[in-house]
């Protein structure tokens, strides 16, 4: 039986301040992917490659000033020519604060497709892409349940999401952004419905998108991204 973050005392540090509606158990957090890299002079076994040495895998201080685990979550995928998108993303939950026994890694298949609406109705007016997802947990190895975590009341049956993620690919003059770095918005809503409903975190992530067109961006692309946090004890 997997433990409801709630009930296992823990909660993700989101993005309160940037969010179109609050929500409970949440504080700031920077959301870059560079924290300070370890104090432990070895690579962590479940770091990527990519990141070790920039990753915070010994704990970190919330805004509050409260101890907490780190947390990161790294998706990599594309989006054919139809608009529709698959992604691989892992969450990476360091929560032993030095004792790697203690971290683990859960995986979630991201589906969905492209969705064209005025993205500034969900204050994100800067984003130019937007998919409707479906999080699925493919592979879990942390024995959580993520239903508090993704704006839902009560805990499903399966570990299936649907979300919103929207992309900041552009410059405000129309150009892509510098090394294709862009910023990510990622919505919540349960059940879903109208736009009212969808509680959004604007700079959930940041990554990279690669249209095959460079000069006319969008799908058909290949994208990643990376996010954090910081998990308290409540």
């Amino acid at each position: 039986m997997r433990i409801p973050l709630i009930l296992a005392s823990l909660v993700v540090a989101g993005c309160s301040s940037d969010t179109t509606e609050e929500t409970t158990n949440t504080a700031t957090t920077s959301n870059t992917g560079t924290s300070s890299a370890t104090t432990n002079p070895e690579p962590h076994p479940l770091v990527p490659e990519e990141y070790q040495w920039i990753w915070q895998t010994d704990g970190c201080t919330t805004y509050d000033g409260a101890a907490g685990s780190n947390l990161y979550w790294h998706a990599e995928g594309s989006a054919d020519v139809n608009g529709d998108i698959v992604l691989t993303e892992k969450w990476y939950w360091f929560l032993g604060n030095g004792d790697w026994s203690q971290d683990c890694v859960d995986t979630f298949e991201v589906v969905g497709e492209y969705d064209a609406f005025d993205y500034a109705m969900l204050d994100c007016g800067a984003c130019e892409e937007g998919y409707l997802v479906t999080r699925t947990l493919v592979d879990s190895t942390c024995n959580l349940t993520y239903y508090t975590m993704f704006g839902n009341d009560d805990q499903p049956e399966e570990e299936v999401y649907v979300s919103l993620e929207l992309f900041d690919t552009l410059t405000a003059g129309g150009i892509p952004n510098q090394n294709n770095i862009m910023d990510i918005s990622h919505g919540d809503a349960y059940p879903p419905g109208q736009l009212s409903s969808w509680l959004v975190s604007l700079n959930w992530a940041r990554g990279h998108a690669y249209p095959m067109d460079e000069k006319n961006p969008g799908y058909p692309s290949d994208y990643d991204w990376v996010g954090d946090a910081c998990v308290t004890a409540s």
